[in-house]
Order: C-alpha cells, then sequence, then structure tokens
C-alpha cells in the first residue's frame, strides 16, 4: 500500500508540474503578454521543427528486437486507441446537428498525443532511465493518429472523400521525424556528437512550449460557459473514460513493459487533439464547440489520467 501511495504521489506530481506549464501559458496570454500571432508562431515551431526533434532524438538508440517489438506494440495499440473512439463515438451524438456531431465524434476519437502525452510519457519514466524509450513507443501514436486524422478525421467533418489527404498526413512533421529517425535506427546509425547535441536541445523545447501552447489556447475560450455546455460531458466521457478503458484491459493482457504500456495509456488517456480546432477552422466545422472540448477535457485530464497511471502501477510488476 505504501509503495501504491508513492506511485501515486509521484504520478500526481508529474501531472501537476505539467499543468503549472499550461498555467504559464494561460496568464501570459490573459494579461497580454503574447499576441495570437505569437501563439500561432510558436505552434508551428513546435510542430514543424520541435516535435521532428523529439522524435529524431528519441529514435538514437542501437536496433535490438526488443525495441522493435516494444515499437510495434505501440503501433498496435494506437491503432485500438483510434478504432475504438470510431466505435464508441458512433451513436451517442446522433441527436445532435451534424455540424456539432462531427466534431464531437473527431473530439472522441482523437487525443492530444503529441503535444501533451510525450512530454508526460517522458516525465513519468525519466525517473526509472526509461524517459527516452517511452518517446520512442510513443511516437508511435502520433504517427497512426496522422494517417487517421488526414484521412476518416478529415471526411468525418467534411462529409467529402475528396477531401482526404494522404498526401498531407504523410507529409506532416510528426511522420517526417518518423521517416528520418525510423532508418537511423534500424541501422543502428548514430547523428555525429554535435548535431544530435543541438538535435537534443530543440527537443527539450518541446516539454515546456507545448505546455504553454495549450494553456493560451484555454485562455482564449470562454470556460464558463463551456463548463455549462452539457454537450462537452459525453465527450469528455468517451475521450476521457471509456477510450482508455479498453486501451487499458487490453495492455492489462497483452504488456508488461512498463515503458511500453505506459507510452500507450498516457496518449490513449489524453484530452482532446488540439487538431480539432485547427481542422475545425480549416474546414468549416464548429469551432467554437472545438475550443471548448479541448479545453474542459484539457482541465479534466488533471484527473482521469492520473486515474489510469496509477491503475498501471497496480497491474505492472514492481
Amino acid at each position: 500500500m505504501g509503495l501504491l501511495f508513492k506511485a501515486a504521489v509521484e504520478v500526481t506530481s508529474n501531472v501537476l508540474m505539467l499543468y503549472l506549464l499550461i498555467a504559464v501559458g494561460f496568464v501570459c496570454d490573459r494579461i497580454g503578454m503574447i499576441t495570437q500571432r505569437g501563439a500561432k508562431q510558436m505552434t508551428d515551431l513546435v510542430l514543424i521543427v520541435v516535435t521532428p526533434c523529439v522524435i529524431i532524438h528519441a529514435f538514437q538508440l542501437d536496433f535490438s528486437r526488443e525495441y522493435a517489438y516494444g515499437f510495434l506494440l505501440a503501433v498496435i495499440f494506437a491503432v485500438v486507441m483510434q478504432v475504438a473512439g470510431i466505435v464508441f463515438s458512433r451513436f451517442p451524438f446522433n441527436r445532435y446537428p451534424e455540424g456539432q456531431k462531427s466534431i464531437m465524434r473527431y473530439a472522441a476519437i482523437y487525443s492530444n498525443c503529441g503535444f501533451m502525452s510525450l512530454p508526460l510519457t517522458k516525465a513519468l519514466l525519466d525517473p526509472i532511465g526509461l524517459g527516452g524509450i517511452g518517446v520512442f513507443f510513443g511516437s508511435s501514436f502520433i504517427a497512426v493518429s496522422n494517417i487517421f486524422m488526414w484521412t476518416q478525421g478529415v471526411y468525418l467533418i467534411t462529409g467529402d472523400k475528396k477531401s482526404i489527404s494522404l498526401k498531407k498526413a504523410f507529409l506532416s512533421p510528426g511522420i517526417i521525424g518518423i521517416l528520418a529517425a525510423l532508418p537511423l535506427f534500424l541501422l543502428s546509425v548514430k547523428l555525429p556528437g554535435t548535431i544530435n547535441g543541438a538535435v537534443g536541445h530543440i527537443a527539450n523545447l518541446n516539454t515546456p512550449l507545448a505546455m504553454i501552447i495549450i494553456g493560451i489556447y484555454i485562455s482564449k475560450t470562454d470556460l464558463l460557459a463551456a463548463f455549462k455546455d452539457k454537450r462537452i460531458y459525453s465527450v469528455a466521457a468517451v475521450r476521457l473514460l471509456l477510450v482508455p478503458a479498453v486501451v487499458f484491459v487490453l495492455l492489462s493482457l497483452f504488456v508488461r513493459d512498463r515503458a511500453v504500456f505506459t507510452a500507450c495509456i498516457v496518449p490513449s488517456s489524453a484530452p482532446v487533439a488540439g487538431a480539432t480546432t485547427l481542422f475545425a477552422t480549416k474546414f468549416g466545422g464548429d469551432a467554437e464547440l472545438a475550443s471548448k472540448l479541448m479545453a474542459v477535457t484539457t482541465l479534466f485530464s488533471i484527473i482521469t489520467m492520473p486515474l489510469f497511471i496509477i491503475l498501471a502501477n497496480l497491474v505492472l510488476p514492481a
């Protein structure tokens, strides 16, 4: 019982640390320190530069069958997460108008597996020396999610198959990062020290920048109105409870590796993806509803994410 309490305190403190960074972004936006243009530039910096560096740096490992098998397992569970979201979001939102229903389904399916999950996975596994390995496994969720987002996700919002773009899916920064990093891992090729050092420094920006950006976007949402919106709670139940519960049960049955388990349960239990708002804006969806969903589920996840991570500590060997 003492070990469980210690694990719970450690998990909660790591999650709270990230939320303190989110609070910094929230305050900076509220006092006008960061403009809308500045927030967009920071977002582009994280997506286009920092995220690929995080992935490349995490893939600087000597090839081993154990790591390859773990990565393949993570890919499988990334697909399981998306399919579970698609299944569970199929019926609960049918009573809503089409424009709202599509955004609610999208929000229930796609988690914040990049901005939020990678920093938390690293923070949870760093104390036992597995932070880099966790990011290596967790990056699979970015790849799988991007492919689903630009195919099933785009079709869900637009209802037009012509809007589906495999080209955009495979040219997204996360996929490019993996395509660049995977051959290095498979061939056990190491970047020169100076280059790897620079990549590592850029990768270290991911946690503070990503969290601050989330705080900025939450600040732009009318939280009082969002909490009064009953639509939010049905989406939160699917995104934060049902989908991670399915993934957790399957992980408990088939995975005993702590790094793989953590790298899969964190993105599976993560809040609504920031891309929900971006896609709603781009494809003419309900951007206001998307912003509410992202903001409120991010705040709710301060309770739900630690719950699943603590449960993982119960089922995993010490």
